[in-house]
């Protein structure tokens, strides 16, 4: 197995990787936090069907341009970009989450949401290291564009994302939503 060399990074080596690191640390924590203020504006303004569907194609050409970046600068722009999505899928997919599920499993939902998006990262991390030490950083920003191409792929045949409706049409009234499937309903308990 080769293990991965600064110089592997171009000629300036020590010094590109030093600069890439603090732009792309700036430049990820930028774009999440231009995304966090726009996505609540930008989910009133783009349907959530085109939003689920068109994001995973932006991730696969901005990483995909990740292979052919000359410099540092280059790549923290575009990684700034591909976090700046995130936050509008992120109000999307708590949105659908709150809109679909009942408050008595809201908390279970979540858990077990964030256990497997969190608790992958450790493996995909991994993983990472071990496509870039073999194929080198540019063919591994290939292969992750590829993965995210065949995410796009799957997320376009998924009847339920193509035909999704708005989180709006799907809103449960407050007072069915605060009640619990448990309780009887005031026309049950009328019926006895």
């Amino acid at each position: 197995m080769k293990l991965m060399k600064l110089a592997d990074f171009g000629s300036t080596g020590a010094a590109l990787m030093s600069v890439f690191h603090q732009l792309s640390e700036g430049n990820t924590g930028s774009g999440a936090a231009i995304g966090a203020l726009t996505a609540p504006k930008l989910q009133r303004r783009i349907p959530e069907r085109l939003a689920l569907l068109g994001a995973p194609w932006i991730s696969c050409l901005l990483i995909a341009g990740l292979a052919v970046l000359p410099n540092a600068i280059g790549l923290g722009l575009v990684m700034a970009l591909a976090i700046m999505q995130a936050p509008l899928g992120n109000v999307i997919a708590v949105g659908y989450r709150y809109a679909l599920v009942p408050d008595r499993l809201l908390a279970r939902v979540t858990s077990v949401s964030r256990l497997i998006s969190f608790g992958t990262i450790p493996v995909a991390s991994g993983i990472a290291g071990l496509v870039v030490a073999h194929l080198g950083p540019a063919r591994a920003f290939v292969v992750t564009a590829g993965a995210l191409g065949v995410g796009a792929l799957l997320a376009m045949a998924m009847p339920t994302i193509r035909r999704a409706p708005s989180i709006q049409a799907l809103s449960v009234p407050d007072d069915e939503h605060t009640e619990s499937a448990d309780a009887p309903s005031a026309e049950a308990s009328q019926a006895r």
